[in-house]
C-alpha cells in the first residue's frame, strides 16, 4: 500500500489514476498540492494500470478482471475506498461512491500508519460514514481471524452503525462480498465467517465497574470509539481498553495486518464528566496537519508525535493525533450549514457544539471578562503554517517568513519557553510574540524528551527568528535546558547575554564593571561559568519573578490590550480553561497551563524587562501599537474610525521618532521634537497603552546634546 511518497518505488508499476470517475478524489489530491504537500497523490494509487477504465460493479466483469479487482483491493485500499466501497443513499437505490474530504483520507491515512486518531467535525459531514466504510472494508474484505470493537453513546446509535455497516457490505460487487446468510447482523454483532471475523458493538455504562467491563472487553487490534464525549464512563472504559489491547496489536504487527484506535465525536459539554475527559485529551492531542503526509517514514511520523502530543491528566498521555475540520474545510457552504442548523431546530449552545465545533459549558469562575474571551476565540487561526524541526519538533507559524522578517525591520521578538520535566506527566510550552503589538506570530507543545536534543532546536530557532530573545523559566527542566543552550551558544560563538534573558543584563549596572564582557560580541566562558545561575526567569513564591506576578498585572494587561491577537488555539483553550481557586488564578486539575505561562514571560519582558538595548534591541518598538481590547470590542462604527485615527497619529509619531534618530542637526531635532510634542497631546491615552515617548527620545543620541543646550 502507498503512504509515503518513496513507497511509489515498492510497486513499478503503480500508476496515478488521475481518470477515475470519482472525481472528489482528484479535487483532493490537487488540493493538497497547491497547499504545497509532495506526497499529494498516494489516495489516486492504482497498482495494475489494466484497471484505469474498469468499473468493478459491471455486472459482466470477466473472471480475469474480478480476480484482479480483488488482488488490487487487497493490496491496495485506496482502490476500494475510491472505485468499489458505495454509500447507503438516504432514499432510492443510486449507486453513490465514497466522497473524498480532507477528513476521512486523512483518518484513512492515520489508521493505515497505526496511529491513535481523533476526528472532531460538525454533525451530517460524514464523521460516521468515514468509520462505517472503514469498519465494513476491515471485517468483510481486508483482515481474517480477527475481533474488531465499536464503542457508542447508546444503544440507538449502535442499531444505527451496525445497519449502515450491513448495508455498505450488502452494496459490494458479490464477487467481493464474504458476508453471508449464514453470518450474524444484530445490533450488538456482525460476522463475516468466510474469513473469521468478528465486529463487536457496544455501548457506554452508567455503572463504573460494568464501564470497566466494556473496556476490558474491548481487548481487539481495531477499536472505534463513537460520539467519545457522549460515551458514559468513557474516562473508565478508555485506559483500561488501550491497556488491553497492547497484547492484540503487538499480534497484529507480528502478523503484518492493520490495528488501531479512532475517537470520534462533536464536542461535548465540559459540565459532564465525559465532556471534560474528552477535552482533556482534546487539548493533550497533537493537532493534525496535511504537511505530516511529507513524513519520510513511519519513524519520522511517530517521532513527531511522540515529541509534540501532551499529557492528558498530569500523569500520563495518549499519543494522539487530532484531526479537527469545520464545514468549509468539508467543502460545505455557509448557507448549507444554516439550513442544517434550522432543519435540526438546533440553538445557542447545541448548535455551537453540533455545527460550530465548540466545547460548551465550561466554568463559570473564569478569571477573563466575557469580551476577551470572545476576541480570542476570533482571533484563533485554525490552519497555522505547520513547519517540522530537527528532532522531530513542531512550531505552528501565524505569519510566513517573509512576515517575520518584514515585522523584524520594525520590531523584535520574545521567545517564552515555560519548561517541566518532560517524561510525560508535563509539557513544555513555547510562545513567540511581536514586540509592536504583542501578537503571537508562532506556538508550539512538547512532551517527553531529550533536553539536549530540545535546546539544540531551541537554538536553532533562535538563528532562525530574527531579532529575538528568549526568556526560559528556571524550574524543573528549564535549568537543564539553559545549561546546554549555554555550552551550544558557547561553541557557536554566540554571547548568550544577548540572546537568552538574564538579570545580569536587567541589573547590569551591579555587573558591568565585574564583568565587562558581558555585552561584548565574544564572552569568555569563565564568564558564562560564573554566571551561568542568573539565566532565565527563575519564579519564587513572591517579588517581581513570580508566578503571582506574572497572574497579577502581567495576565491582567496582557489580556486587555492583547485578547485579540493570541492565534493560536491550545492557548487559547488554555486561558479560556483557567478558573479562580483559593483566591488565585491556576489551571484545572486535570488541565495545563504551560503555554499561557510562556505567554506571560513574554509579556512579561517587553513590560518589564530593563536595558533592552544591552540585547541589541530597540525598546521604543516595544507595543507601540496596541489598543485597549475592551474599547475595542464595545466600539461602533464612529468608535472605529476615531480609533483609526488615532492608529495614523501613533504612525506619524512613528515616523517622525525614527526621522530624529538619524538626525545630527541641533535646530532641526528641536523642531521634530516639539511637532512631536504637539501630536502626542492629541492622542488618546484611554483608548491606546501610553506610549513612553519621553523613553523613546532620551535614548536617541542627539539627546543629550540638546539639553545640554536647553532646547529641549
Amino acid at each position: 500500500m502507498i503512504l509515503f511518497y518513496d513507497d511509489w518505488k515498492k510497486y513499478p508499476n503503480a500508476v496515478i489514476h488521475y481518470d477515475t470517475k470519482n472525481e472528489s478524489w482528484v479535487r483532493l489530491a490537487m488540493l493538497l498540492k497547491r497547499m504545497g504537500v509532495k506526497n499529494h497523490a498516494f489516495m489516486l494509487a492504482l497498482h495494475n494500470p489494466k484497471l484505469r477504465n474498469i468499473d468493478p460493479h459491471d455486472p459482466n466483469l470477466s473472471f480475469e478482471y474480478k480476480k484482479m479487482v480483488l488482488i488490487e483491493c487487497l493490496e491496495n485500499p485506496w482502490y476500494y475506498f475510491r472505485e468499489v466501497a458505495l454509500v447507503p443513499p438516504t432514499a432510492g437505490n443510486a449507486r453513490i461512491h465514497l466522497r473524498a474530504n480532507r477528513a476521512n483520507i486523512s483518518l484513512l491515512w492515520l489508521f493505515f500508519n497505526h496511529i491513535t486518531t481523533y476526528l472532531l467535525q460538525p454533525r451530517q459531514t460524514g464523521k460516521s460514514l468515514s468509520i462505517e466504510e472503514l469498519m465494513a472494508g476491515l471485517g468483510n474484505l481486508f483482515m481474517n481471524n480477527t475481533t474488531m470493537g465499536i464503542l457508542t453513546k447508546d444503544d440507538k446509535l449502535r442499531d444505527k452503525t451496525s445497519k449502515k455497516i450491513r448495508d455498505i457490505i450488502d452494496r459490494l460487487p458479490p464477487y467481493l462480498k464474504n458476508m453471508d446468510k449464514r453470518d450474524v447482523r444484530n445490533m450488538e454483532k456482525i460476522t463475516v465467517k468466510k474469513l473469521n471475523n468478528v465486529i463487536s458493538l457496544f455501548v457506554g455504562n452508567k455503572d463504573p465497574k460494568a464501564a470497566d467491563n466494556v473496556g476490558r472487553g474491548m481487548t481487539m487490534p481495531v477499536n472505534v470509539i463513537d460520539e467519545f464525549a457522549y460515551v458514559n464512563n468513557i474516562q473508565v472504559i478508555l485506559p483500561v481498553m488501550l491497556a488491553a489491547t497492547t497484547a492484540a496489536r503487538e499480534e497484529a504487527e507480528r502478523q503484518g495486518t492493520y490495528y488501531g484506535t479512532i475517537l470520534t465525536t462533536t464536542p461535548g459539554k465540559l459540565n459532564t464528566v465525559e465532556g471534560r475527559f474528552a477535552y482533556t485529551v482534546y487539548q493533550g492531542s497533537l493537532r493534525w496537519s496535511e504537511t505530516f503526509f511529507d513524513c519520510n517514514n513511519i519513524e519520522e511520523l511517530n517521532k513527531i508525535l511522540e515529541n509534540n502530543s501532551r499529557s492528558t491528566d498530569g500523569k500520563k498521555k495518549f499519543k494522539v493525533m487530532l484531526l479537527e475540520y469545520n464545514h468549509r474545510q468539508l467543502g460545505y457552504t455557509d448557507d448549507w450549514l444554516l439550513n442544517r442548523i434550522e432543519t435540526a431546530l438546533s440553538s445557542g449552545e447545541d448548535a455551537e457544539s453540533d455545527f460550530l465545533n465548540k466545547w460548551v459549558g465550561g466554568t463559570l469562575k473564569s478569571p477573563i471578562n466575557k469580551e476577551y474571551i470572545e476576541l480570542m476565540q476570533k482571533s484563533i487561526i485554525k490552519t497555522p503554517i505547520v513547519k517540522t524541526y530537527k528532532g522531530g519538533y513542531v512550531v505552528r507559524w501565524y505569519v510566513t517568513e517573509e512576515m517575520l522578517h518584514e515585522y523584524a525591520r520594525k520590531g523584535y521578538f520574545v521567545i517564552g519557553i515555560d519548561p517541566s520535566e518532560a517524561v510525560g506527566r508535563d509539557d513544555i510550552g513555547l510562545v513567540i510574540r511581536y514586540s509592536q503589538d504583542g501578537r503571537v506570530v508562532a506556538a508550539g507543545t512538547y512532551n517527553e524528551t531529550n533536553l539536549t536534543v530540545f535546546a539544540e532546536f531551541i537554538l536553532d530557532l533562535i538563528k532562525y527568528v530574527p531579532n529575538s530573545v528568549t526568556v526560559i523559566e528556571r524550574r524543573n527542566s528549564g535549568t537543564g535546558i539553559i545549561d546546554d543552550l549555554l555550552k551550544l551558544m558557547y561553541a557557536d560563538n554566540i554571547n548568550p547575554f544577548k540572546k537568552l534573558f538574564n538579570w545580569v543584563i536587567n541589573d547590569y549596572k551591579k555587573y558591568k564593571d565585574k564583568y565587562p564582557d558581558v555585552t561584548s560580541n565574544v564572552v569568555s566562558w569563565d564568564t558564562i561559568e560564573d554566571l551561568r545561575k542568573h539565566f532565565g526567569f527563575a519564579t519564587s513564591g513572591s517579588g517581581k519573578a513570580s508566578r503571582s506576578e506574572l497572574y497579577g498585572n502581567i495576565f491582567n494587561a496582557s489580556v486587555k490590550y492583547t485578547s485579540n491577537k493570541v492565534h493560536d488555539e491550545i492557548l487559547v483553550n488554555q486561558l479560556l480553561d483557567l478558573e479562580i481557586r483559593n483566591g488565585r488564578i491556576d489551571h484545572p486539575k486535570d488541565g495545563h497551563d504551560d503555554m499561557v505561562i510562556s505567554w506571560l514571560l513574554d509579556y512579561w519582558f517587553l513590560v518589564k524587562a530593563e536595558n533592552k538595548k544591552l540585547y541589541g534591541i530597540d525598546d521604543s518598538r516595544t507595543l507601540k501599537s496596541i489598543i485597549d481590547n475592551e474599547i475595542l470590542a464595545k466600539a461602533s462604527n464612529k468608535d472605529l474610525k476615531y480609533i483609526k485615527q488615532q492608529e495614523r497619529l501613533k504612525m506619524e509619531i512613528d515616523g517622525l521618532l525614527n526621522k530624529l534618530k538619524n538626525e545630527k542637526d541641533i535646530y532641526v531635532a528641536s523642531k521634530l521634537i516639539r511637532k512631536i510634542r504637539l501630536l502626542e497631546k492629541k492622542l488618546d491615552t484611554n483608548a491606546f497603552k501610553n506610549i513612553n515617548i519621553d523613553d523613546a527620545i532620551r535614548e536617541i543620541k542627539i539627546y543629550k546634546k540638546l539639553k545640554k543646550l536647553n532646547m529641549v
